[in-house]
């Protein structure tokens, strides 16, 4: 015997968009974002004198050290300094991810309510079909009963003597 096919059901609501929510989202993403290697400026050379050359000419754009991190890493070159970037720049940045951030739980809402029309389509369908399905059975019933009818008068019953 074929399976049912199970029927289409929604379950809860989509979201709503909610400041709350966005705002503990933008929160996470900031701290993320200070805490990753994108909110610093890594110097790196072989050579002394390039090194600290650079190192000036960030200082006096408003760069800062870095005290957090190791002065050194020879994972990438022999010198490496890690320098915070300047306000400005820092500003910039965060105004970037607060926007994508918010972006993101825009499209995030957008996909829910999507997904839920998608959901309330598919149910229709299935009922209207549903509907269509029982009607035409009731109407095959009908022309069965009619056509039980009709054979019943056009062929008597046997007549068997004893």
């Amino acid at each position: 015997m074929p399976k049912a096919k199970e029927k289409t059901t929604i379950k809860g609501t989509p979201r709503q968009f909610n400041q709350e929510e966005l705002d503990a989202k933008i929160e996470a993403a900031v701290t993320h974002y200070e805490q990753s290697p994108q909110s610093k400026h890594l110097i790196r050379h072989s050579l002394h004198k390039p090194l600290l050359e650079e190192f000036e000419r960030l200082i006096l754009e408003g760069y800062r050290l870095e005290t957090q991190l190791p002065l050194m890493d020879l994972n990438f070159s022999p010198y490496v300094i890690a320098l915070i970037k300047p306000e400005h720049l820092l500003t910039e940045d965060l105004e970037a991810v607060k926007k994508e951030t918010k972006q993101r739980y825009v499209e995030e809402l957008e996909a829910e309510h999507h997904h839920y029309q998608s959901l309330l389509l598919q149910q229709l369908l299935e009922a209207e079909e549903e509907k269509q399905r029982a009607k035409q059975e009731a109407e095959r019933e009908k022309l069965i009963e009619k056509f039980k009818q009709q054979a019943a008068a056009t062929y008597t019953p046997l007549n068997i003597p004893d």
